[in-house]
């Protein structure tokens, strides 16, 4: 009889823990009303999640996250230039380094290597065609053990550390990365400080501080001008590269939430913005530099993607009132794979450097007359780029 109690009473107890427990859990609602609550930060929402959920909540979020469906907004495509951008996507537990193609509808992304070895919040290539990005990481409570400057290799998804950048930002997360192909310089932003970047080195230097709360993403556009969206009231701002200033522009008219990205066309000279709204969802958006809003260009929920890393490669057409050049003139275009010929309307020695489309050098020569021989180019697109008398101008060029 003793044991038939002891039984009961263990029963008994099993029960009323188990009823404890499913009391206690919490409804989806609840926790995406949390998640939200918790989205005006440069952290990725995995991030967020790892450090203020339990593992059954985590669990319960990561699954309705993965889940989404698509959005029913069908976006515009406007004719953009740019075949790919290359993307990390923070979402996915591969860690997932690839290219997206750039005319929505986005199936999918192109799988260069995963897992990335390091999570990285910011990212720009140079005039070189090299891919610098920020990296991140912090321990389960939160501190900051890494943030270096690092280049990822777009070939094979290496990942290699130029510089350990945690005490000259003061451990903040980075948010920016952006190349001024003007002046050939990198800037960087944590926080609400402006950085400028000495890619040799490795190291940062504090320029000023933003009047934005947390800046999100840095871009510079083909003119040298820099921008900043605010996380924190979704706003967007253009930033002074000298002094660290910024200026309201206005609302993105978009709730981003959660780590972002943005790129600058070479081609178009457009804001391209891979957002990320949370709770698995997100879209490409062009933005407006003289207004700030945000159009979407294509959905990228289906996709369950939320991008730490996404640029378009290749160097810019270059404005000529930027560098009060004068123009020139090349033909044949498109070319054959033999000559070409470049005019300009002074006489005398022209400085040409060729780039491809990853903006890598494939040709630098010196020439007195005309005749630039491409024999050396593949069937492709370049940009050519004259100097003479301090005066630069960029043309593109197709070798077929």
């Amino acid at each position: 009889m003793m044991k038939k109690l002891q039984l009961v009473f263990g029963i008994l107890i099993v029960s009323l823990m188990s009823f404890q427990s499913m009391a206690q859990e919490r409804s989806i609602d609840t926790l995406l009303e949390e998640l939200k609550g918790l989205s005006n930060t440069p952290l990725s929402e995995a991030e967020v999640i790892r450090q203020n959920f339990n593992q059954s909540e985590a669990a319960i979020l990561n699954d309705y996250i993965a889940n989404q469906m698509a959005t029913s907004q069908t976006g515009t495509n406007s004719g953009r230039l740019v075949s790919e951008y290359y993307v990390l996507n923070l979402r996915a537990s591969a860690n997932d380094f690839g290219t997206l193609d750039a005319t929505p509808p986005f199936a999918g992304i192109n799988t260069i290597f995963a897992p990335l070895s390091v999570s990285i919040f910011a990212d720009d290539f140079d005039e070189n065609g090299v891919l610098y990005a920020l990296s991140f990481e912090n321990d389960s409570g939160g501190t900051a053990t890494r943030r270096e400057l690092v280049t990822v290799d777009i070939t094979d998804g290496t990942v290699t550390v130029v510089g350990d950048i945690l005490a000259d930002i003061a451990g903040a997360t980075p948010t920016g990365l952006a190349f001024d192909f003007t002046t050939n310089t990198m800037y960087a932003t944590a926080a609400n400080v402006l950085y400028s970047v000495d890619v040799t080195a490795g190291t940062v230097t504090p320029i000023g501080t933003m009047s934005t709360a947390t800046s999100i993403w840095l871009v510079i556009d083909n003119d040298g001008n820099a921008f900043v969206a605010d996380i924190s009231d979704d706003t967007f701002h253009s930033v002074d590269l000298t002094t660290g200033l910024s200026t309201l522009i206005g609302a993105l008219g978009l709730d981003i939430s959660f780590a972002q990205e943005a790129t600058v066309d070479p081609d178009t000279n457009e804001i391209i913005m891979a957002a990320y709204t949370g709770g698995g969802t997100g879209g490409i958006h062009s933005v407006d530099k003289t207004t700030g809003l945000a159009t979407l260009i294509g959905d990228t929920t289906p996709l369950n993607a939320e991008f730490g890393m996404f640029s378009a490669a290749g160097v810019p057409i270059l404005s000529v009132d930027t560098f009060n050049s004068t123009d020139f003139s090349l033909y044949p275009n498109p070319a054959s794979r033999g000559t070409v010929f470049i005019e300009t309307a002074t006489q005398g020695a022209k400085q040409v450097t060729v780039f491809d489309i990853l903006g890598k050098t494939v040709i630098s020569a010196t020439i007195e007359g005309s005749e630039l021989n491409i024999s050396s180019l593949q069937e492709g697109v370049y940009m050519v780029q004259v100097t003479q008398n301090n005066a630069t101008a960029t043309k593109k060029l197709i070798v077929k």
